[in-house]
């Protein structure tokens, strides 16, 4: 990125409009997503680019624009002690990093942290701050977990880059313990499941991406049993094409494929509940019946 200072900020200002034009989504969203970027940046280049994991939404946007998701957050997973002020410390690091000009500000007084509850569950660390490119103040959440069992082992990735700024190289879940965690919060919240981006993503991540039976079976035994789940006998009901059937649920799918644009999944939920039970229930099974799975899974399906 060339410039300086305020000639800086409204040239990128003036291409995130641009790109956001073009039909790349809202301007705001835009804004976010760079702020989001130039945060990731910024840990990438700080002494603590090892203490967080790269989960969530936004790491979506690294496998594609077929399986991204509009998403105002970042979810992180988090080494170390997991109280707010360790972490708001580690952030202000982050934050403070010297990186080339890219427009952006950080202020590290905008910064807030805050326990993340559950019930009377405590389950992480809730940072709010703000980036500021020129008069825009662009609102970040980031959510920080802690405690869970990856497997395989978060490995470094290249974050794209929406301009020509230096592109974050940050350590990423990998794609078979993102479906090991969507499976188990499917077992977890059974009938009341209303999480649909969890059904959106086991669809696409299927469909382009090839999957080894016994890595994936080893992540959903990783992610139970950190969980202290008991692997089911029988499907659980998001596993039954029943599920898959109710009409109200079959229309809040289509309305939220509808409110966020999405078209990697079908806007059938019946397809969508064939395509899920495929892929999930064959390693599922097998773990709860003790056995060795060692199928693979080409894009698309089915295990073989």
């Amino acid at each position: 990125m060339t410039g300086k200072g305020r000639n800086l900020a409204a040239s990128v200002r003036e291409r995130l409009r641009k790109y956001a034009a073009s039909g790349s989504g809202g301007y705001l969203l835009v804004l976010q997503r760079f702020a989001i970027e130039r945060l990731l940046f910024r840990l990438s280049e700080s002494p603590r680019r090892d203490d967080f994991v790269l989960k969530g939404a936004v790491l979506l946007a690294l496998w594609g624009e077929q399986v991204s998701r509009v998403t105002r957050d970042l979810d992180l997973l988090g080494a170390g002690p997991a109280a707010p002020e360790v972490i708001a410390k580690r952030f202000r690091e982050i934050l403070t990093t010297r990186v080339p000009p890219d427009g952006l500000e950080f202020p590290v007084e905008t910064l807030r942290a805050s326990e993340i509850l559950a019930g009377q569950e405590y389950v992480g660390v809730r940072l709010r701050l703000q980036a500021h490119l020129e008069k825009a103040r662009i609102p970040l959440q980031v959510d920080v977990g802690f405690g869970d069992a990856v497997f395989p082992r978060p490995k470094l990735a290249d974050f794209p880059s929406l301009l020509d700024a230096p592109t974050p190289r940050i350590l990423v879940y990998p794609r078979e313990a993102v479906v090991a965690e969507k499976l188990h919060a499917m077992v977890r919240h059974g009938e009341d499941n209303t999480r649909a981006k969890d059904f959106y993503d086991i669809y696409v991540l299927s469909s382009i991406f090839r999957f080894d039976g016994s890595i994936q079976s080893r992540a959903i035994a990783s992610t139970f049993s950190r969980r202290s789940t008991e692997l089911p006998l029988a499907p659980p009901v998001a596993l039954l094409p029943t599920w898959y059937e109710n009409t109200d649920r079959a229309l809040r799918w289509r309305k939220y494929l509808e409110k966020d644009k999405l078209t990697g999944a079908p806007a059938d939920l019946r397809k969508v509940g064939a395509r899920t039970i495929e892929f999930l229930w064959p390693p599922l099974s097998a773990l709860g019946s003790e056995k060795v799975f060692t199928a693979d899974w080409q894009p698309g399906g089915p295990w073989k």
